[in-house]
């Protein structure tokens, strides 16, 4: 079953907390629907984010691993950029950058027996740098991000069971950057995609590696 509704968030103190653009700094309670676009090209992500019903903001995989969130009328606003160590056993790291090509924050996974930790660290300056806490089950929605006692923002994948392309909901508390909360609730969208994938190609090699033992056994 999907969580319950998320209930509005009580405001941060002012000024807020403002990473990218401050047009996008949530003055009054902001619940967005993140969703699956029906028209993914190339096997590249795209999703659609409306705001009460309207159209709110677009984001494509434009390059591989770089997803670009811009407005309606196509001004880039957040590019989260992927990185992968596919060696040294390190967890994937997402750079979210602003148009200028400044870094406005950076999660690194760190994945563990009990799970994978989000380690969100924030820069309001190149010089200014500080972590905020994301964590599991907040308010009674799937993943919540807090800062200095304040949960700031909570995401949930909603109704999942009963529909076609997967549902998002983001909830920002007044004050909050908007452009981080979806930042973020895009990590683990990527992170989930990713995980299933990864069971789906050892399910195949296992069913693969069954069948050809069958084989050899009866020949």
């Amino acid at each position: 079953m999907s969580p319950p509704l998320p209930t509005s968030l009580p405001p941060l103190p002012a000024p807020g907390l403002v990473f990218h653009n401050a047009n996008y700094l949530a003055q009054t309670p902001v619940l967005l629907l993140v969703k699956e676009s029906p028209s993914n090209w190339s096997g590249r992500y795209a999703l659609t984010i409306t705001h009460q019903g309207a159209p709110y903001l677009e984001a494509r995989e434009e390059q591989r691993r770089e997803m670009v969130f811009r407005t309606p009328t196509g001004e880039e606003l957040l590019r989260v950029v992927k990185q992968v160590h596919k060696w040294s056993g390190r967890g994937e790291e997402y750079h979210g950058m602003r148009p200028d090509g400044s870094e406005a924050w950076h999660v690194k996974l760190h994945r563990g027996m009990k799970g994978t930790d989000y380690r969100l660290t924030v820069f309001r300056t190149p010089y200014a740098e500080e972590t905020m806490l994301v964590q599991n089950k907040v308010l009674e929605q799937d993943k919540g991000i807090l800062w200095n006692g304040f949960v700031v923002a909570t995401m949930s994948m909603h109704e999942k069971w009963k529909h076609l392309h997967r549902e998002d909901l983001v909830n920002v508390a007044p004050g909050m950057d908007i452009l981080l909360a979806l930042g973020v609730c895009f990590v683990r969208y990527d992170k989930q995609k990713t995980d299933a994938k990864t069971a789906a190609a050892n399910a195949n090699a296992a069913n693969a590696g069954s069948s050809a033992a069958a084989a050899a056994v009866s020949g």
